[in-house]
């Protein structure tokens, strides 16, 4: 009985330990679906008022635990590009922790503007791609929304 209580208060302090840890994430930048190697990148969430400042080094992003499975506002300076989203949830896929932020401008990728709506006016959009399968998009408007979720990936 007592090796069962040890093993419990073990996992549970393991996992308020891992719980307070930054998470990492890989990121890639591509243009018109090219991959573009960059230089300087910063991001900065943005939650109840508080300002999370993290630079890319290496491809590589460190999420504060504190922005976690929440809903924040991001914005990503890569190189003289500047992408904000709008209240996104901060998730990550554990067996594949990566995230693709691109730009796309006409005519755009039917992959990441096919909504069905009408993208006359639009001339620019950049987007964030989850490998959960989500895909954050942003054009004129300003307004990040989900564009699509696939349950399998391709």
């Amino acid at each position: 009985m007592m090796r069962i209580l040890i093993t419990l208060l073990y996992c549970v302090l393991i996992d308020n330990y891992a719980a307070g840890q930054d998470s990492i994430v890989n990121i890639k930048f591509e243009i018109d679906s090219k991959p573009i190697v960059y230089k300087d990148a910063l991001v900065k969430f943005i939650n109840n008022n508080d300002t999370i400042s993290r630079s890319i080094e290496e491809g590589i992003l460190h999420i504060p635990a504190s922005v976690f499975r929440k809903r924040v506002t991001v914005f990503f300076y890569i190189d003289r590009y500047f992408l904000r989203f709008d209240s996104i949830p901060i998730t990550i896929n554990s067996l594949s922790p990566n995230w693709t932020l691109g730009i796309d401008k006409k005519p755009f990728n039917p992959a990441t503007s096919s909504t069905g709506r009408s993208w006359k006016k639009i001339k620019i959009v950049y987007y964030l791609k989850n490998d959960d399968g989500r895909i954050l998009i942003v054009d004129r408007a300003k307004k990040s929304v989900v564009i699509r979720k696939n349950k399998y990936k391709v």
